[in-house]
């Protein structure tokens, strides 16, 4: 099994934020499927959007533009392709 990343830890905050630390396994158990629903949530969401920026920058491509959404497309790749190279 993988190790919580931020997004997990985010989501436990704001459910212990919200209903107190679980005081049984029950509410544990409870926790544990929200906060993994929630940072899946999350996560599509990021994945979504990075998508949309990626297309943008495609259709900026191919008409000779530059828009604020095709620029976050083209930061996008470069964060990547900088640390795909590091």
């Amino acid at each position: 099994m993988s190790q919580p990343n931020e997004h997990h830890l985010a989501a436990a905050k704001r459910w212990i934020e919200k209903n107190g630390m679980p005081a049984t396994e029950e509410q544990r158990i409870q926790m544990a499927h929200e906060v993994v629903a929630e940072a899946n949530r999350v996560v599509a969401d990021m994945a979504e959007k990075a998508l949309q920026a990626l297309s943008a920058a495609h259709e900026d491509s191919k008409h000779n533009t530059r828009t604020l959404e095709g620029d976050k497309g083209r930061d996008f790749l470069n964060t990547i392709y900088r640390k795909v190279a590091a």
